[in-house]
């Protein structure tokens, strides 16, 4: 990476920052719950998919999802919204 760093790196370890995906996304009227809303269901898939595609990418090889410990909406999406998603 072009940053220098205070520490020095351990063999066989990258920065955080090396490990970096972002994804747009817009949200069109068809992913929209009965509240008129982004549906929850489809913003959790596409996360998901950007953390998997990051880690796979990364490592070099398809990753597997062992789980997902906890996911938290703070406030809900309006249909016409546009998503920048990102992984690290």
């Amino acid at each position: 990476s072009q940053k220098s760093h205070s520490r020095i790196l351990p063999s066989n370890h990258v920065w955080i920052h090396d490990a970096h995906l972002s994804d747009t996304i817009v949200c069109f009227p068809i992913k929209r719950n009965i509240y008129g809303k982004i549906f929850g269901g489809f913003l959790m898939r596409k996360a998901l998919e950007v953390a998997w595609s990051n880690a796979s990418l990364f490592s070099g090889n398809r990753c597997r999802i062992c789980g997902v410990d906890d996911i938290m909406f703070r406030k809900s999406v309006d249909v016409g919204s546009i998503l920048l998603l990102s992984s690290q």
